[in-house]
């Protein structure tokens, strides 16, 4: 069976936005998916999981020759190493590898050029941490501080495509997102009017209960909330906050609508 690059890195994007469980305190706690559904990893469960998410998507595609099948991001580099497939280069649908011998972070370049690696990773968060919640698409630099140790040389179908002059050279590549194939309509239809969703005083509490948590995880408590403040200070204080807060604001409102569209489905 093939491997092919496309396929590879479009299925490891297809999880972004999937996120880890929690302990009953509300934080999280590195139990996931991708272990229990890669056979020879399912004990790495509840342990970081950045290199068995990489695994996980050579297995779905049967590529388990192909990829080190390993829950360890420095065993991984010595696999690559080994097989004479390893690179200071970037890249394209190949792993690259952080700290001082590759040994703390894996994920997976999506594009490059002269200056930076876009990737998807498992195991990270917004702000690229290697001990992370979920799966995410990231940016990072090519050199200095924060930049790779060094990629592996994945043996695509599609051959290889590197920054490396070794193996070509190429100055700047990505992955295309997979796209519907299906020809649209050339005739204009009135989108589906939305069913409401009827929920009960349970399902409410639920989803109150995801926000509580996300925002409280986050201490996410806005400066507002001091009595005697005057209001038009609160409201600059209040905007300066939000804006700061963006993208944990915006994640919260995600659980919510993930939350909602479960109901729905179990509605249905």
């Amino acid at each position: 069976m093939g491997f092919s690059r496309t396929a590879f890195v479009n299925l490891l994007r297809s999880q972004t936005g999937y996120h880890e469980g929690r302990d009953p305190s509300g934080n999280w706690n590195n139990d996931q998916k991708f272990s229990d559904e890669t056979p020879g990893l399912e004990w790495s469960d509840w342990q970081a999981w950045c290199a068995t998410f990489t695994a996980w998507g050579a297995n779905k595609l049967g590529a388990r020759s192909l990829w080190p099948i390993t829950a360890s991001c420095y065993t991984a580099v010595q696999w690559w190493k080994k097989a004479g497939r390893w690179t200071e280069y970037p890249v394209l649908g190949g792993p690259f590898y952080l700290g001082s011998a590759g040994q703390d972070h894996v994920g997976v370049v999506t594009a490059y050029d002269a200056d930076w690696i876009w990737t998807v990773e498992g195991n990270t968060n917004s702000g690229g941490s290697y001990q992370g919640d979920g799966v995410y698409e990231r940016k990072r630099p090519r050199r200095g501080a924060g930049s790779p140790y060094g990629y592996g040389i994945p043996q695509f179908d599609e051959g290889t495509i590197s920054a490396d002059p070794a193996l070509g050279g190429t100055k700047a590549a990505s992955v295309p997102k997979k796209t519907s194939t299906t020809t649209p309509p050339t005739t204009t239809t009135t989108p589906p009017k939305e069913t409401p969703v009827t929920l009960t005083e349970y399902e409410m509490d639920r989803i109150a209960t995801k926000v509580t948590e996300r925002l409280l995880n986050t201490r996410l408590e806005s400066p507002t909330a001091a009595p005697g403040t005057d209001p038009t200070r609160r409201l600059s204080t209040f905007i300066r906050w939000a804006d700061q807060n963006t993208a944990d604001i915006l994640a919260a409102v995600d659980e919510v609508k993930a939350e909602v569209a479960s109901l729905k489905e179990a509605q249905s």
